[in-house]
């Protein structure tokens, strides 16, 4: 899920930030778990999913949300993980289809991963140029 939640290189500058779900879970009001009840008073309870970022698709069809539980398994940290993540979940590709994850992978991975990586060893505020405009003309 954090492939299509996080669909871009850049989305990943932000996952290590304090106030970004790091965690496959969910809790009340715990920040970091990737999808955060919120209670404020009675009748203001809402859920909010903590994955996506601003490049997402927020046209995703609702999943049964499961028993709360602790977790330790983290999100992916990078695209590349979180394409391999995906195309190892069984239940989303299957829901999402078999095709469209392969094809959103094989899309990630030739005309982002590989451009990135085509332009070698740039500095950390380099490659944060070269995503901006990526996105920029791309998006």
């Amino acid at each position: 899920m954090t492939a299509f939640c996080c669909p871009t290189v850049n989305c990943y500058r932000t996952t290590s930030m304090f106030h970004v779900a790091h965690e496959a879970n969910w809790s009340v009001g715990e920040r970091s778990a990737a999808f955060r009840l919120k209670i404020e008073g009675q009748d203001n309870i809402y859920i909010e999913n903590r994955i996506p970022l601003g490049a997402s698709n927020p046209y995703l069809r609702k999943l049964p949300l499961p028993e709360a539980y602790e977790s330790k398994c983290m999100l992916p940290t990078d695209l590349e993980t979180a394409l391999r993540t995906l195309e190892a979940d069984t239940v989303l590709t299957e829901a999402m289809g078999s095709k469209l994850v392969q094809y959103f992978c094989f899309v990630k991975r030739k005309f982002e991963l590989e451009e990135f990586a085509a332009a070698g060893n740039l500095s950390d505020e380099e490659l944060l140029k070269m995503e901006n405009e990526y996105y920029f003309h791309n998006v």
